[in-house]
C-alpha cells in the first residue's frame, strides 16, 4: 500500500511539472489564424521588416524596437516578379525565387554583398537570417502581416515580416 502511494504521488508530480512547463513554454507561443485574401500580387513591390522569429513555436526574442537606432533597418526583404531582394546585417542580399501551388515557394540560392559585420542584433545572426529565407518553402498572409514558413534542420520556423 505504501509503494503505491509513493508511486501515485511520483506521478502526479511528473505530470505537474509536464503542465506547468507547458504552460511556461506558452507564454513566449504563437498560434496561427490565418485570415484575409492569400494572393501573391498583395506581397509585390513592398518592403517588409522583420518582426519576429518563432523557433518551434517559441519567439526567439528578436524585437525590432529594442535594436540600437542602426539596426531599426536591417532584415527587410521585396519580392518583386521572379526575384527577392533585401537586406541583412549589414550585407544587401537578392535570389530568385518561384511560386508553386498552395503558397508554396522555392527560393534559390541567395548572393549577398561581402562587408564585414562588426556588430549584429541580438538573437538573430545575418547568417541565421539568411538561412531560414533561403529555406522558407510556404508563405502566407496574416492580417496585415507576412509570414515565411522555414526550417533549420529539424526545427520549425517563423519569420514574421510587417512594413
Amino acid at each position: 500500500m505504501r509503494k503505491t502511494l509513493i508511486i501515485l504521488v511520483l506521478v502526479s508530480i511528473c505530470l505537474l511539472g509536464c503542465f506547468s512547463s507547458d504552460s511556461a513554454a506558452n507564454q513566449n507561443s504563437r498560434s496561427v489564424v490565418v485570415s484575409g485574401s492569400q494572393n501573391f500580387s498583395e506581397i509585390i513591390d513592398k518592403e517588409w521588416k522583420l518582426i519576429d522569429v518563432y523557433v518551434n513555436n517559441v519567439n526567439i526574442q528578436f524585437s525590432r524596437e529594442n535594436q540600437i537606432e542602426s539596426f531599426r533597418d536591417i532584415y527587410t526583404l521585396k519580392f518583386e516578379k521572379e526575384m527577392l531582394s533585401g537586406t541583412g546585417a549589414p550585407n544587401r542580399y537578392s535570389a530568385p525565387y518561384t511560386l508553386g501551388d498552395n503558397q508554396s515557394i522555392s527560393i534559390m540560392p541567395m548572393r549577398s554583398t561581402l562587408m564585414a559585420s562588426l556588430f549584429e542584433p541580438n538573437n538573430l545572426s545575418e547568417y541565421e537570417y539568411y538561412s531560414f529565407v533561403q529555406n522558407s518553402y510556404e508563405w502566407r498572409i496574416t492580417g496585415s502581416n507576412l509570414e515565411l514558413i522555414s526550417k533549420r534542420d529539424n526545427d520549425s520556423v517563423l519569420l514574421i515580416f510587417g512594413q
